[in-house]
């Protein structure tokens, strides 16, 4: 992972932009947040839709017939839970894990049909007992998580029971509009070409199943340079 930008035309290699950023600073952030009145502005998501859109486009494209134990990694208040709830699908085990203690505060406060448990906790002191789950979900997290890709996929891929799957959305550093010119990236996160963040999913032992462009508003997939937002859908390689 590097931090200057590659000025050759074919977008599929230009490399990713790493901004560290220390996980204090990610919880102050969230601890700032967790008093605005509405659950996208204490998620620092960009509306409702946003938010939600994410929510759905995981619900409409994930394998939810096989999951059974599902852990979301940055859970917020846990509405993805809800939502997937809502729709009618049922676990035997839910695990939240926030950073911010606020965040897991009001989790705690939701109302859910299947056994639940919550975590203050990051990716580098997940309890050791966070193994084997059909799904893990990570949303918006990756790019101001204080750690590098290749660490996230490490410290995921062996809690993923086997072919369990990994989804994931983060930023996009293949967006035309930065090629061509008419913006530049935002500063203070990192921006990531989803063909990297493939390959070092796959040292880690995840294969990659999709990966594609995502509108999160319309909760629809589009062409990888189309929208500043991405996906990845990974599995637990087979041993």
């Amino acid at each position: 992972m590097v931090k200057q930008t590659d000025s050759k035309s074919d977008t599929r290699i230009q490399n990713s932009i790493l901004v560290p950023v220390s996980k204090q600073n990610v919880i102050d952030e969230y601890q700032q947040s967790s008093s605005l009145p509405y659950a996208w502005q204490r998620c620092v998501w960009g509306g409702t839709e946003s938010m939600l859109g994410r929510f759905r486009f995981g619900l409409n494209e994930l394998p939810f017939e096989t999951v059974r134990s599902w852990l979301d990694v940055g859970c917020g208040e846990v509405d993805f839970f809800v939502m997937a709830e809502e729709q009618g699908h049922r676990f035997e085990r839910l695990v939240g894990v926030d950073i911010t203690p606020a965040m897991i505060e009001r989790a705690r406060s939701k109302v859910l049909a299947g056994p639940c448990e919550f975590h203050v906790a990051d990716l580098a002191t997940l309890p050791e007992t966070l193994t084997g789950f059909d799904l893990i979900s990570m949303l918006g997290v990756l790019q101001k998580c204080g750690m590098e890709p290749r660490d996230v996929f490490h410290a995921l891929a062996p809690r993923l029971s086997t072919h369990g799957t990994l989804y994931l959305t983060t930023k996009n550093r293949l967006w035309s509009k930065f090629s061509e010119g008419y913006l530049q990236p935002t500063v203070g996160h990192s921006w990531y070409n989803p063909y990297e963040l493939a390959e070092i999913a796959e040292q880690a032992g995840l294969s990659v199943q999709r990966l594609g462009g995502l509108l999160p508003r319309e909760a629809r997939e589009v062409p990888v340079d189309a929208s500043q937002t991405v996906y990845l859908i990974l599995t637990r390689a087979a041993a």
